[in-house]
């Protein structure tokens, strides 16, 4: 008696898995509408300067490029932004915003640095923004330079250093009035 029953519950756990299984393979034949990523309506390029390692260079400018991203996000730019290596061809009808990071590092006083000029391209225009500089004073609470937890702290501190100059660009991006829907944050 036991037997059947627990066969019985067997066989429909069984049958639920298997139709679970081909109701998921019959759901996947089927086709689904993609919807196109819209169109950027800004690209940036980040040119930083040479470094020992190809790579880092890479690391570097798309570290930069994502904290643009956010900081004009976070100020109301909700756009698709394009990040473009130097080497891709920038699209001619879309603004292109090029950085050209000058240093991010920490300085001689132990306070993180973020230096950079910015040129925006756009309507057949070229629009010289200036220099851009972020300062984020650090306190040293481990023993030595690279104490340990000391990553952490000065990671955060570069980190803040180019929001407060990507604050200033975004200002003076909204400012040309060349890029769509950019509005100027008071």
């Amino acid at each position: 008696m036991k037997t059947d029953a627990f066969l019985t519950r067997g066989v429909a756990f069984a049958a639920f898995v298997f139709l679970s299984f081909l109701s998921g393979a019959v759901a996947a034949d089927r086709p689904t509408a993609k919807k196109e990523p819209a169109p950027p309506a800004l690209q940036v390029q980040v040119d930083v300067p040479p470094a020992w390692h190809p790579l880092v260079e890479d690391d570097v400018a798309e570290a930069l490029a994502a904290i643009l991203e956010r900081n004009f996000r976070q100020s109301g730019f909700d756009r698709p932004i394009a990040f473009l290596r130097l080497a891709d061809d920038p699209q001619p009808a879309t603004p292109l915003l090029t950085l050209r990071l000058q240093e991010w590092r920490l300085g001689r006083t132990q306070n993180a640095e973020c230096t950079f000029t910015a040129v925006l391209r756009a309507n057949g225009k070229e629009y010289d923004l200036g220099l851009f500089t972020g300062t984020r004073l650090t306190w040293v609470s481990q023993s030595g330079r690279w104490g340990f937890g000391r990553a952490h702290e000065v990671a955060d501190a570069l980190e803040s250093a180019a929001r407060e100059a990507m604050r200033d660009l975004y200002r003076k991006v909204a400012a040309t009035g060349a890029v769509p829907d950019l509005a100027v944050k008071r």
